[in-house]
């Protein structure tokens, strides 16, 4: 009995991560969208949906709030850095990216899965993002003829 409660946890904890991450990647690209027309001269006002995108917005916020609450109360040690931390990822969802297992505490959860955080885990995201940011980079070089 014991075996299959652990089971049914790690499928909803994997569920609810995944959830999670899809929740994070859209409030992300919302607010790309909308942090790159308010930088334009005409503003947002020429955004279509952009009362809807808001909406969005405030209730994927709501969903980072209820969530990070539920993480606290039920998966950490109630100090004084944890509920800082658990403030800043209200404030700050994309910081949700990098939140911890909930009892596992060396466990992240990247790609679709859970990593532990370790020295071949950080090679790993070294080798996967090496190319990727220095085209960025190369990208961003001015170039005045």
């Amino acid at each position: 009995m014991y075996d299959f409660y652990q089971t049914i946890k790690r499928i909803i904890e994997k569920l609810v991560s995944i959830f999670m991450l899809i929740t994070t990647v859209i409030f992300l690209s919302i607010s790309a969208v909308l942090i790159q027309y308010l930088q334009t001269t005409d503003g947002i006002e020429h955004l279509y949906y952009v009362e809807q995108m808001i909406d969005i917005l405030q209730i994927l916020w709501l969903i980072f709030i209820i969530e990070r609450i539920l993480y606290f109360l039920f998966c950490c040690e109630k100090t004084v850095k944890k509920l800082f931390i658990t403030l800043l990822i209200i404030l700050i969802p994309p910081l949700r990216f990098a939140a911890r297992r909930c009892h596992e505490k060396d466990y992240i959860f990247w790609g679709l899965g859970w990593q532990q955080v370790d020295q071949t885990l950080y090679q790993h995201i070294e080798k996967q993002f090496l190319y990727p940011i220095l085209g960025i980079s190369i990208c961003m070089i001015p170039l005045d003829f």
